[in-house]
């Protein structure tokens, strides 16, 4: 799972104590994992969405967490205030995890943040021009991080790693259907295709 490296290495390479949960709770038991998670002494966390979703429906909440990280999934529901910062991220494999970041607000909207840093995100028509704020059009991503292509997959490499004509390089075409907020946030609306997320 690509987001590993992301929740495992920041925590390491700043000297903080990585939890991990026993084997023995396997992913069909969400209620069990949840309950270790409570039990813990943390900081920051990182759930992927639907078990996050899962966690924020729970009458307790956690009791030293000032932070959790969000991913995988669209979140669907955040209502109510847990006593920490949720920061909802969206990121294809194929642009290294993680390229927009946002926190929320309990009741508000459920955007998928901003670019991160050395990230460009753009926008696009069917002609590949920008689009609007609040006009739903095509993500894209262009980076540094972006991946070379498909191993032994030239035709989908060439359909989804193009040139970026803004700012030079490569970017990914997501097949992610988003639109602009005014305040520079991207709503995310679904795919343009049958693919599940």
């Amino acid at each position: 799972f690509d987001a590993m490296a992301w929740e495992a290495w920041p925590a390491l390479c700043t000297g903080a104590v990585l939890h991990l949960p026993p084997a023995s709770i396997g992913g069909e038991h969400v209620d069990e994992l949840l309950d270790w998670w409570l039990e813990q002494p943390l900081h920051v966390s990182f759930l992927p969405t639907p078990v996050a979703e899962q966690a924020l429906r729970r009458e307790r909440q956690h009791p030293t967490l000032r932070t959790l990280l969000v991913g995988g999934d669209r979140l669907r529901q955040f209502d109510r205030d847990p006593g920490f910062a949720l920061v909802n991220n969206y990121g294809p494999t194929e642009t290294t995890v993680v390229a927009t970041s946002g926190q929320l607000q309990p009741g508000g909207a459920l955007h998928i943040g901003k670019p991160t840093a050395n990230t460009c995100v753009y926008v696009l028509d069917e002609q590949r021009q920008p689009v609007p704020v609040g006009v739903i059009g095509e993500l894209y991503i262009g980076g540094a991080q972006v991946a070379r292509g498909y191993l032994n997959r030239p035709e989908l490499t060439a359909e989804r790693f193009l040139d970026d004509p803004f700012n030079g390089g490569r970017m990914y075409r997501t097949g992610d259907l988003v639109r602009w907020n005014a305040d520079g946030t991207l709503d995310y609306q679904g795919r343009n295709d049958d693919q599940v997320k």
